[in-house]
């Protein structure tokens, strides 16, 4: 999903869904984390490394958001639960 994400597909193809396994895996655990390393990242970003931060129209957190997921995951309601919260984060 980072992948997709730094790849800016979501700014080429608006349009594009994609549907990932599991509810999103970790992300949706991982969120906040994601969230606080990605700007701390940005704070830093130097002028002798590429700075990933300028490929992107909108903060990683909200393309992460655009994915659409399976539930394929054992009818397990906190994990559902989790999925939706970070939906509406």
């Amino acid at each position: 999903m980072t992948r997709l994400v730094f790849s800016g597909i979501f700014d080429k193809h608006p349009e594009l869904k994609i549907i990932t396994h599991h509810l999103g895996g970790v992300v949706p655990y991982f969120a906040n984390r994601i969230k606080g390393t990605y700007d701390q990242y940005a704070s830093r970003a130097g002028k002798d490394e590429e700075d990933i931060t300028k490929r992107l129209t909108r903060h990683p957190f909200e393309y992460y958001k655009m994915f659409y997921a399976d539930t394929s995951i054992n009818c397990f309601f906190t994990s559902v639960r989790m999925r939706s919260s970070f939906l509406w984060q």
